[in-house]
């Protein structure tokens, strides 16, 4: 039974591997992960960190925070809000409406998560943006929508282009291909 059990778990472990083939233009079942844009300011001589952080119960956190370095650990906050999304491949609508920001009139580019103030933000539409995954969707491109008729929205932004920092559905394969070779590996010093 052992014989048998090893070689079937590396099998299903290819099966799984080659289902999950990426060709880096289809766009995820469901958004995952940590996207940052990083941005180095050079007045004040740190990076400007915008994240989206998508979990798994269609609910987000969009967060600006500020580091010393691109990828080191953040220093403070500008600005920040958890709210919940809808997805249907493309188009990310989104529902911000408290918020929590640095107070501009300060003189402090940062301020810890619990100093930001609290707000609200009151749209006269349903935010959108288009989504679109390139590079083995290890970068996401962010696209701002705004409705025709929207006097506000005359010259639309441009994209912006986030990297994939982290992965819920990453780790769990590496996980996975982890306790396989354990139990491959386990297995084989038993013989």
């Amino acid at each position: 039974m052992k014989h048998f059990f090893s070689p079937l778990i590396v099998l299903l472990s290819f099966f799984v591997m080659s289902c999950n083939h990426d060709d880096g233009q289809a766009f995820p079942v469901q958004l995952d992960g940590v996207w940052e844009q990083r941005v180095y300011v050079d007045s004040v001589d740190f990076w400007v960190v915008n994240s989206f952080e998508f979990k798994a119960n269609l609910t987000y956190q969009f967060r600006t925070t500020v580091r010393k370095t691109a990828s080191g650990e953040d220093l403070g906050f500008r600005y920040v809000h958890d709210d919940s999304y809808t997805w249907d491949g493309i188009n990310f609508i989104y529902f911000p409406n408290i918020v929590n920001w640095i107070d501009t009139r300060g003189k402090a580019f940062y301020v810890q998560k619990q100093e930001l103030l609290l707000g609200t933000i009151d749209y006269q539409y349903a935010p959108e943006a288009s989504l679109t995954f390139i590079e083995k969707r290890t970068k996401m491109i962010y696209q701002q929508k705004c409705p025709r008729d929207f006097v506000g929205c005359l010259n639309t932004s441009a994209p912006i282009e986030y990297v994939r920092v982290n992965s819920m559905i990453l780790r769990s394969k590496s996980l996975f291909i982890i306790m396989i070779s354990n139990s491959y590996q386990a297995d084989r010093k038993q013989k």
